[in-house]
């Protein structure tokens, strides 16, 4: 906590007043990071292709990163708690993405869900997840990275799970035609 006292300009006892560990820290800014990408993403999700929608929610809810931002995050990174809360609450934002990404596959397909759908919702916002914390894994751990780029290889990384594939609907008992052989 003195290294993050530190980093923060602050005394360990004023953070320890406010909270009772690192990980405490770490979490509660961790949420308000959470809740600024869900309403990005939020905003974005109906008027733009999902990859740019991701990337852009990340980078405008990450707006206020900087060196400190960095360090704190180094300190996470290496702090095994700490970086369990990270994935925590990193985990928490799943059923929210799920959603979101179930809501925009409908949007873009005429067809009826699936039964399976919102599984396979859920996979795929684990999968991007994963990616967008590996990122910033890798941001915290890595100097001179950027992170708008290691979260664009990484959205980019998983974008074929998940993205959907187009499922023209065709009219009921119709089957498509046969391809032509040589």
């Amino acid at each position: 906590m003195a290294t993050v006292a530190a980093v923060a300009n602050v005394s360990p006892r004023t953070l320890y007043r406010y909270f009772g560990s690192k990980s405490e820290l770490f979490a509660a800014t961790l949420e308000e990071s959470v809740e600024k990408f869900l309403q990005q993403l939020s905003d974005r999700i109906d008027n733009s292709p999902l990859r740019d929608a991701i990337i852009e929610a990340v980078e405008n809810a990450d707006a206020e990163l900087n060196g400190e931002s960095r360090e704190m995050m180094r300190l996470a990174a290496a702090d095994e708690k700490a970086w369990r809360y990270f994935l925590g609450a990193s985990s928490r934002l799943q059923p929210k993405l799920s959603a979101a990404l179930r809501a925009a596959t409908q949007r873009e397909q005429s067809a009826a869900p699936s039964a399976e759908e919102p599984l396979i919702s859920d996979v795929r916002a684990s999968a991007l997840l994963g990616a967008i914390t590996t990122a910033y894994q890798r941001w915290a751990t890595t100097a001179g990275s950027e992170l708008s780029s290691l979260i664009a290889t990484a959205v980019d990384a998983v974008l074929p799970v998940v993205t959907p594939p187009h499922r023209p609907s065709a009219p009921t008992g119709v089957l498509p035609p046969e391809p032509i052989q040589d």
